[in-house]
């Protein structure tokens, strides 16, 4: 009985759902599923209380259930129910009612299976969709649909945005999904297929101006070819993790929707109420009425040849983030837990009126100043500090309407500096060396041997090794010739990876390395967080390596010159901050840093 209740409440809620995902986490005996929800202010699991509120959000409330959780084994067992709710941590309520939202996200539990399994969730409906040609498609099912193959890999990771602003007529406009995975694994994405995203499925015959970056996980839509100038499209993603034989570990689904929109509609008279954004979700008749209005006011887009249209100029008048403000994919460290950190934004044509945020429970933003300014603060959970890397993302709104770029950021979870003192016994305790650069990294982790007991490098080996290890660890020594070894292929990526840094930044100061963990912990888009990369990178691999003994204080004479030299360039990753250098005659280096053939960038 209990299980006829929650879908039937599902029916009843799923026409006010706005977006969703799933991320998983085991353990030896369970797995943590993470829930992220977005429904409609008023028809939220909070309507007890009129909606989300401030309280709820203070108060960590979680939400009444919003319907039923399901997973199934490969073999067709249950293997777990699960009711659907979330602790709501962002809320919009600037905007008319029916366009509000509330967003947050709640952990549950289960004994995690045998093997392989999937995990469900659906319901009808969606809102109604409008498709490029002005189609309406209402009463769409929808469905959020995990499939873990690996039962022992920690999922992907994506904080997504409640709503998608579009504004038509404009093109390449982009969301970036950023997806964040523990394990460190390949990720990729594709669009949801039917039997995962139900009607929500994408289809490039009815929303030609959608197209995917599957290897960087980034949607664009083109307005230029969208012949509408509002309504609703869906955004059904899935994004995968891979094992080094490229074999699928988990397919997460991310689902949102996306509201196609035109600057410029300004407030009608006595109206207390106005909002820059249409009624996407309520009554068309405002909506159209003010569409006519805009058109009337000379908005009107000029047809051009093949279906596109002329670009309006508020394409390119949306408001832009101020240098303070974290840069996308950078790190931020919460010691013990606490951290504390400014956004701001900059309009070009009005004021910012509102920033929006996707954060973890617990975090709080202050209400945006006259300066265009939010502060957030957050003091996690002993059970928070747990999870090692947590996203925080943002968009700034100007009072138009416009918008900034989608930024997320990853907050990273050191322990505290402590002191402790007695007044009995004075006892002095010589502190292991910090690792700040290439020399403390290589005395401290090239120890001679692996765990297998293998013999492998230790800093003295590095002394004049091969040809491009002239020196001792000088990244600007002359190479001499071809590497006669992996080991001397190491070394002359990591004098390339240095010598792209510090040409990108400056030159190379002292940097923040977790031993324990394998970590640089300095910010992204610095000289500190790209040096600590490529030394990282290469004492990992000199690490199973052996190094061969005539190629220690090597002659050299001996060395072979390379012959013609290729167009060589830098190539940053964004997540990492680690610079690969590539032959840009034969490679090519696509917008997340990663190093491709050409052709496939």
């Amino acid at each position: 009985m209990k299980l006829l209740g929650s879908t039937l409440l599902a029916l009843t809620q799923a026409s006010h759902f706005r977006a969703g995902t799933f991320q998983f986490t085991p353990d030896n005996t369970n797995i943590d599923i993470k829930r992220t929800h977005a429904w409609r202010r008023t028809k939220d699991g909070y309507q007890a209380d009129g909606g989300c509120n401030d309280q709820h959000v203070i108060n960590q409330t979680p939400s009444a259930d919003v319907g039923i959780e399901t997973c199934t084994t490969n073999s067709g067992a249950n293997c777990g129910n699960i009711n659907a709710n979330y602790i709501v941590t962002d809320i919009e309520d600037t905007v008319s009612l029916a366009n509000q939202y509330c967003y947050g996200y709640n952990d549950a539990e289960f004994v995690k299976p045998t093997e392989g399994y999937t995990y469900a969730y659906e319901g009808c409906c969606w809102v109604d969709f409008t498709d490029d040609q002005g189609g309406v498609h209402s009463s769409k099912a929808y469905k959020l649909h995990a499939t873990i193959n690996d039962v022992d890999n920690v999922s992907p990771d994506v904080k997504l945005p409640p709503i998608w602003y579009i504004m038509s007529g404009c093109g390449a406009q982009t969301i970036d999904l950023n997806p964040s995975d523990a394990d460190g694994d390949t990720v990729r994405c594709r669009w949801s297929n039917t039997n995962e995203a139900a009607g929500g499925e994408y289809d490039s015959s009815l929303y030609p101006s959608l197209t995917l970056d599957t290897t960087n996980c980034i949607v664009t839509y083109d307005g230029t070819v969208d012949t509408t100038q509002t309504g609703v499209k869906p955004i059904a993603v899935h994004v995968e993790d891979f094992d080094a034989q490229g074999n699928v570990k988990s397919s997460i689904p991310v689902q949102f929707l996306a509201t196609v929109w035109t600057p410029g509609i300004h407030p009608k008279s006595g109206n207390k109420d106005w909002s820059p954004y249409p009624e996407w979700f309520g009554d068309d008749s405002e909506q159209d009425e003010l569409i006519e209005e805009l058109l009337n006011d000379g908005y009107q887009q000029r047809q051009m040849s093949r279906g596109r249209r002329a670009e309006p100029s508020y394409c390119t008048e949306v408001p832009i983030w101020n240098a303070i403000t974290p840069s996308g994919g950078s790190m931020l460290q919460a010691w013990g837990g606490s951290i504390s950190f400014t956004v701001k934004a900059e309009s070009q044509l009005s004021t910012i009126s509102s920033i929006s945020f996707s954060k973890p429970i617990g975090m709080t933003c202050s209400t945006v100043n006259a300066q265009g300014e939010s502060t957030c603060t957050w003091n996690a959970t002993a059970q928070q500090q747990l999870t090692k890397n947590h996203q925080v993302c943002y968009q700034a709104n100007d009072a138009l309407g416009l918008q900034t770029d989608y930024r997320c950021i990853t907050i990273r979870m050191e322990a505290a500096t402590t002191t402790t003192t007695t007044t009995t016994t004075t006892t002095t305790t010589t502190p292991k060396p910090q690792v700040v650069d290439i020399f403390t990294m290589a005395s401290r982790r090239l120890t001679g041997f692996d765990m297998q007991g293998n013999p492998t490098f230790t800093a003295s080996d590095l002394q004049d090794y091969g040809c491009s290890g002239r020196g001792n660890m000088d990244p600007y020594a002359h190479t001499l010739g071809r590497p006669v070894d992996e080991a001397d292929k190491a070394i002359f990526k990591w004098k390339k990876c240095i010598q792209c840094a510090v040409a990108e930044y400056e030159p190379r100061k002292s940097y923040n390395y977790d031993e324990n963990l394998d970590e640089c912990d300095d910010m992204n888009g610095t000289i500190e967080r790209a040096a600590c990369e490529c030394d990282r990178s290469f004492i990992n691999t000199l690490n199973v390596l052996t190094p061969i003994s005539q190629h220690r204080n090597y002659d050299g004479a001996l060395c072979i010159p390379s012959g013609k030299a290729g167009n060589g360039r830098c190539c940053e990753n964004n997540f990492t901050g680690y610079f690969a250098f590539y032959n840009a005659n034969t490679f090519c280096c696509n917008n997340s840093g990663q190093v491709k053939p050409i052709g496939q960038c």
